[in-house]
């Protein structure tokens, strides 16, 4: 598998720019069935690059007796 990535014909760059787009698509056409309106966010600034996608979250308006404040992260949104 890694003799199959090195020896590509494609530079990494273009991959991920493939692979994005068509991620992109996907979302927004699954956004599109199930009758949502599409929220796009882009990165603003050189520290928002480094965020990574997470299972669980902590959610800091869950306060009292009883409230989740740990959650998984899709649960929250």
């Amino acid at each position: 598998m890694a003799d199959f990535f090195r020896q590509s014909p494609w530079s990494g760059q273009e991959t991920r720019t493939a692979a994005m787009q068509f991620v992109i698509n996907y979302l927004l056409l699954m956004a599109e069935e199930e009758g949502y309106d599409p929220v796009i966010t882009a990165r603003k600034d050189k520290d928002t690059g480094k965020l990574q996608g997470v299972d669980w979250v902590f959610d800091h308006s869950a306060s009292g007796k009883g409230q989740t404040q740990y959650c998984k992260a899709a649960e929250c949104m």
